[in-house]
């Protein structure tokens, strides 16, 4: 059985340390929002990591709205392409 922890990147040593063998992330933490430049010290974190990123919780922001009369479409398309891309 592997033992992981929900958090974001920066408690990856934290986790590693207290015994996990991997990490989960938030999507939301991966910035899909912004650009790559701002992206960019995320994924080395992630790269740097001692330990798995296995999984991804947390998908959308809480101000994106999916449904009803305030959803912006091409938001919502290129937050979706965006995280998927950065989750892989």
């Amino acid at each position: 059985m592997q033992i992981g922890c929900c958090r974001t990147v920066e408690f990856g040593q934290v986790a590693r340390a207290a015994g996990c063998d991997y990490i989960e992330l938030p999507v939301v933490s991966l910035l899909a929002d912004q650009d790559d430049v701002a992206f960019a010290p995320i994924l080395e974190q992630c790269q740097a990591l001692p330990l798995a990123v296995a999984a991804f919780n947390r998908f959308l922001p809480p101000d994106l709205k999916v449904v009803g009369p305030d959803v912006d479409q091409r938001r919502v398309d290129r937050y979706v392409a965006t995280a998927l891309a950065r989750v892989q």
